[in-house]
């Protein structure tokens, strides 16, 4: 049977499981008048299963639908200069989707794609609903060719105020299915999906919406 808990926080689920364990054992043997006090560590530990769970998903099919590639709200979308990786001097279509310490963490591939590029930027761990955390905040670029289109496109996982570690599980020349897991960001952070600004394409989302990684449809290529 499959554990629903990913591979990418056996660290920090051996670590703060135990502790939270450990505690609710502690206050139960040393303060049985204050057993309650349990309560508090025990759900810490169940806390921190919810956040590092992983949950099987299949994608929906459809080779030119465009998937939300995480779990959380959308904040912006928008059309903003494209960074560099995209072609200086044109335009991108923007959609930033922030995760909660709720939300899943799990970043997946937006559409079939070939990882054309991998770039890790080191920097500082602003509030992700800044504008200027997508600037200056750590972060790991993705840009990736989707099968449906003939421009790349780009999927940028960006730390947050308590995030401190972003994983990215691909290499240049990775092939990704829609909705196939490639990394996450820990503990509260930002995703944005970077899509060129003359690739033709119908957007069904808006600022507000709550997404998941993977199932929920952000738009389509036409």
């Amino acid at each position: 049977m499959r554990i629903p808990l990913t591979k990418y926080a056996v660290r920090e689920i051996l670590l703060f499981a135990g502790a939270g364990m450990i505690l609710t054992l502690a206050v139960l043997l040393l303060a049985q008048q204050l057993w309650y006090l349990a309560a508090v560590p025990a759900l810490a530990t169940i806390w921190v299963f919810s956040f590092f769970r992983d949950p099987e998903r299949r994608a929906p099919e459809g080779g030119r639908l465009i998937l939300a590639p995480a779990d959380g709200r959308v904040t912006h979308v928008e059309l903003i200069d494209a960074p560099e990786e995209l072609g200086a001097g044109g335009r991108a279509r923007r959609i930033s989707i922030f995760l909660s310490v709720f939300d899943c963490h799990l970043n997946r591939a937006p559409f079939a794609c070939r990882v054309e590029k991998v770039v890790y930027r080191r920097g500082r761990f602003l509030n992700a609903l800044r504008a200027t955390s997508a600037r200056e905040n750590e972060q790991s670029l993705l840009v990736v060719q989707a099968e449906a289109v003939s421009r790349p496109a780009l999927v940028r996982q960006v730390a947050g105020v308590i995030a401190r570690r972003i994983v990215c599980d691909v290499r240049q020349g990775d092939h990704l299915a829609a909705g196939q897991t490639f990394g996450m960001i820990k503990f509260g952070s930002r995703t944005d999906l970077l899509l060129p600004a003359d690739v033709p394409l119908e957007l069904s989302v808006k600022v507000g919406d709550h997404v998941r990684a993977g199932l929920t449809v952000l738009g389509r290529f036409v």
